[in-house]
């Protein structure tokens, strides 16, 4: 029985096999890493195309509607402009008989009167 130590040729072909074996083992990594590396950035590129044509898509329905307010005739305009007051006059109502309202009146009233209620 020899042993690889002693036998200089059989202890060349197994460094031989092993430094062969390790070369094919980093190829194969190096190439599914490379693809890896490839797939993300294809993957990447294609979020980045979405989101652009996303963007262009917004801007685009963003111009249209300032083109459509534009067009929008001046009856429109007073007639949203008379809606937004009734709807103003609306909830200033219902504020102002909200009773945290009425509380906070109440309170300023207090407030503004103190000086004067030594004289009372």
């Amino acid at each position: 029985m020899t042993s690889t130590r002693s036998d200089p040729e059989k202890r060349s072909s197994n460094e031989r096999e092993s430094r062969e074996t390790h070369d094919k083992i980093l190829k194969h990594f190096s190439t599914r890493i490379q693809e890896s590396i490839q797939e993300r950035q294809r993957m990447a590129y294609s979020k980045f195309i979405k989101r652009m044509r996303q963007i262009k898509n917004i801007q685009q329905e963003k111009s249209t509607a300032k083109r459509k307010s534009r067009i929008g005739t001046v009856s429109q305009s007073i007639n949203t402009k008379s809606n937004e007051r009734a709807s103003r006059e609306i909830d200033n109502k219902i504020l102002k008989n909200h009773p945290s309202t009425r509380i906070q009146q109440s309170n300023q009233e207090r407030q503004r009167m103190a000086p004067y209620r030594k004289y009372i």
